[in-house]
């Protein structure tokens, strides 16, 4: 399974790119922490763009929700695809929508459950269900892109 997500606008409070599955119909948009880039944990800021290997998360505060790592963003650090609308509702995590506006994604719960939903009828390596840090049958990846577009006004 693979997600391509292009940031295409950001603001002082946030950054919003557009995703999709591929081989699939499901789409959306996805907010950030606004930028700069950074490794630094703690900032409140987004991730740097690159390829990231997704497993399951199954944590204290969100349940069955992807978790986003590479050789650089450990598991540890957590940052999660999960549902919310606003900058506030994230420390460093994506938030997908189906609908956005300058920093807000709308329909999050819809669009969070296609995600989750799609990635239950792959299934999970081994042959079990959704467990913490499960890989995903298949393997499973997030490309993110930065391809803003020029600020408007």
């Amino acid at each position: 399974m693979l997600i391509r997500l292009k940031r295409k606008w950001k603001t002082e409070q946030s950054t919003i790119g557009q995703y999709a599955i591929e081989g699939t119909n499901i789409k959306g948009y996805m907010l950030e922490r606004p930028g700069p880039d950074t490794l630094e944990p703690g900032l409140r800021k987004r991730v740097p763009e690159g390829t990231y290997q997704l497993c399951w998360h199954i944590g204290e505060a969100f349940q069955n929700v992807l978790k986003l790592y590479n050789s650089e963003v450990p598991k540890e650090r957590a940052i999660l695809i999960h549902i919310g609308n606003y900058p506030r509702d994230t420390d460093g995590c994506l938030l997908p929508g189906l609908t956005r506006e300058t920093d807000v994604v709308w329909n999050s719960g819809t669009a969070m459950k296609r995600i989750r939903d799609h990635v239950k009828s792959i299934g999970f390596e081994g042959g079990g269900g959704p467990q913490n840090n499960a890989r995903i049958r298949g393997g499973a990846s997030i490309v993110i892109e930065n391809c803003f577009e020029p600020s408007e006004g």
